[in-house]
């Protein structure tokens, strides 16, 4: 992160090639951080309705929770650039399958647990760090959520 001519905090954003087979090319952005954090949580909380309403429309998907390739690929970016941010999206998209969003309400709540191992699914194939994500969300992603998220 820094500053442009305005003083404002801003992200330097580029593409890794290596995240996915296609290669992710194009022009390197530059926004500011609070557009980013804004885009974070929009993302989070549409891939969190999206599969709570999967897993209202079909339980059966419960047995391995995909959470979609888009989430695998744009947590493993996050990841990628900083680990701690990737917690909070973690926990941000937690917090959206179990409580905040209008089809939250699946019983039992989804766990934590059940999201890292379907992630592995999601994740994009050369990606080498999934032992280390979900050692440090099992450390971290419940001081984000703030309670049990296994329960």
């Amino acid at each position: 992160m820094r500053d442009n001519r305005a003083g404002e905090h801003v992200l330097f954003v580029r593409p890794h090639r290596e995240l996915t087979p296609m290669g992710q090319t194009g022009p390197t952005i530059t926004i500011p951080r609070q557009v980013y954090d804004t885009l974070k949580a929009g993302f989070a909380g549409h891939a969190a309705e999206w599969l709570t309403r999967k897993l209202r429309d079909n339980p059966e998907d419960r047995q391995v929770m995909h959470p979609g390739d888009p989430f695998g690929r744009v947590l493993a970016w996050v990841w990628r650039e900083d680990p701690d941010e990737a917690m909070l999206l973690l926990a941000d998209y937690l917090a959206m399958l179990r409580d905040h969003n209008p089809w939250a309400d699946i019983d039992p709540p989804v766990r934590l647990d059940e999201v890292l191992g379907g992630l592995r699914l999601a994740l994009p194939h050369d990606f080498g760090e999934y032992d280390a994500l979900v050692a440090k969300a099992h450390r971290e992603v419940q001081g984000y959520y703030g309670a049990d998220p296994n329960v």
